[in-house]
């Protein structure tokens, strides 16, 4: 097996680790290989981050991943949290969708911190190739709650409403997913 293929293989385990739920073999890994955060995990291009802000039974690893990335590359954590897949999703477009409101906390509270409570480029703006901002997701995949957390980060909720091709938030919530 060439170095290429071994690199190959030991790249699909954290994928398997995650979907099986396997939360303590995924932190180990990135505890000893922390730059594999920022490497896609699937075809789609969802790192670690996305993956994990998904995930309803990952807040332990979300809150140490956030750390990791912090603690060896603080420079670079900014970046991970607005890491988009193909989609143009960013971790928090996928915690959104996911309804996982520790995450969604989490994300917002980590860039707060970064940019010094600045909303100017922040995460809760951020649209994905659609032109959804995780505020749209979390309405049209019906989770209320997160709508009503993120109503209180946005700067104009009408700007939310709709979406690149003019599908507004209400007729999307509509449409079973």
């Amino acid at each position: 097996m060439t170095r290429g293929e071994e690199l190959s293989v030991a790249k699909k385990k954290p994928y398997e680790w995650a979907m099986d739920g396997k939360w303590i073999d995924l932190e180990i890994f990135y505890n000893d290989n922390p730059t594999e955060i920022f490497s896609q995990m699937t075809m789609n291009k969802d790192t670690a981050l996305h993956i994990v802000a998904s995930c309803g039974g990952s807040r332990g690893l979300l809150k140490e991943l956030i750390e990791l990335i912090n603690d060896k590359a603080h420079w670079m954590l900014r970046h991970a949290l607005k890491i988009e897949n193909n989609d143009g999703n960013t971790p928090l477009h996928e915690a959104a969708a996911s309804g996982n409101l520790y995450a969604a906390k989490l994300l917002v509270d980590e860039d707060k911190r970064l940019s010094g409570q600045s909303s100017f480029g922040s995460l809760v703006e951020i649209r994905n190739q659609l032109g959804e901002s995780p505020l749209y997701r979390a309405a049209a995949f019906g989770h209320t709650n997160l709508v009503k957390y993120f109503r209180s980060e946005v700067h104009d909720i009408e700007q939310h409403f709709k979406r690149k091709d003019g599908l507004s938030i209400l007729h999307t919530a509509g449409i079973p997913q």
